[in-house]
């Protein structure tokens, strides 16, 4: 216990109240501001006369009013799956979680098992929601014809082929299928009981990531995802569900010769690919003892590059035949090159391509 004689109470944080003052001797406290300070134009000599020694901290608090943070170690979670050496160790290798509900998200690996039976909680979810609207009944119906035909199937190829609500294929997708992260049936939903992995005709189920790069021209020809959203989604209050509605274009998820992707990167499954070279491509089987590939599935290597040129070149031919403008290509990239590589690859003009 003891007594001072003066108080100060800050509004702020307390490190953000640092002031040059020094105490000389038994004098009083002198504040030294306008000897630390320059003013206007000083000459050269105000850097080399004398001041008091003042040394503010390295670092502030980045925020001037306190709060209460809740430290938690739930935010990250380390990928399993990944079994290169000094995974555990590896800080690259910690993935945020998922804001999802209670869908099956299946990471692709060799050995983990795939889920075979929906989750209890989106059963129960469809019920309640088939209960008061009795038409999601024959969606749902509509949905697991499809999955009965075809084991794999994307969400946007789903919403093209069935023009039912993005709201209601949320509830019914996850009550048929598993989501596949990565591997080579990446984005795309698989039938809960059927397993790729074991069955090589579902090669023609793989995923390509396809995009079109190019160094001039191509912005008015193929848009962004976000540039064509913008466009196509009526931003007014009064469709605020526009987007449950919006109409998936074919050439997002089939591709043929003539059409032109909406956007300019692209996810198409191979059998959605209706190019000759393409299906001859996948219809080779697999060698005597091949087994599945981590990250090529059933298909031989290169396969996907092979493609990528062959849409590219199916793509280039449209638009030169469409635009009359000068402009150069790049050649077709995946995100297995990255995205931020350098612009190293050959362009040629419309002259030099024709």
């Amino acid at each position: 216990m003891g007594r001072v004689s003066s108080i100060y109470k800050f509004e702020a944080m307390c490190d953000f109240q640092y002031m040059p003052v020094q105490r000389e001797g038994s004098g009083p406290v002198k504040c030294h501001l306008e000897s630390v300070i320059p003013s206007g134009l000083d000459p050269f000599e105000f850097l080399t006369q004398p001041s008091p020694l003042f040394i503010l901290p390295p670092f502030f608090t980045r925020s001037d009013k306190p709060n209460n943070y809740a430290y938690t170690d739930k935010r990250y979670y380390l990928d399993k799956t990944d079994q290169t050496p000094d995974a555990d160790d590896n800080i690259h290798n910690r993935t945020r979680s998922l804001r999802k509900g209670h869908f099956s998200t299946y990471v692709f690996s060799l050995t983990n098992e795939l889920p075979t039976e929906p989750h209890e909680a989106n059963i129960a979810i469809l019920k309640g929601k088939i209960a008061h609207f009795p038409q999601l009944q024959d969606d749902y119906d509509t949905v697991k014809k499809l999955f009965d035909e075809r084991p794999i199937w994307s969400f946007n190829l789903l919403k093209y082929m069935t023009n039912i609500r993005s709201s209601s294929l949320k509830l019914i997708i996850p009550c048929l299928g598993v989501y596949m992260r990565k591997g080579p049936w990446k984005m795309v939903w698989t039938r809960f009981g059927y397993d790729p992995r074991k069955d090589p005709a579902s090669r023609i189920y793989q995923t390509l990531d396809f995009r079109v790069r190019s160094m001039a021209g191509i912005s008015s020809m193929v848009t962004t995802r976000h540039e064509y959203n913008y466009k196509k989604v009526n931003r007014s209050l009064k469709s605020e569900n526009a987007e449950d509605y919006k109409e998936i274009p074919k050439a997002s998820v089939i591709f043929e010769p003539g059409l032109v992707p909406t956007q300019r990167q692209a996810y198409y499954q191979y059998c959605d690919i209706k190019l000759p070279e393409v299906q001859e491509l996948i219809s080779a089987e697999p060698a005597p003892g091949y087994l599945c590939h981590q990250t090529r599935g059933w298909l031989p290597p290169n396969t996907d590059q092979v493609c990528r040129d062959l849409i590219f070149k199916c793509v280039k031919e449209t638009l030169l035949a469409s635009h009359n403008a000068d402009f150069k290509f790049e050649e077709g990239s995946s995100d297995d090159e990255g995205s931020d590589y350098e612009d190293t690859s050959t362009a040629a003009t419309v002259e030099e391509i024709v």
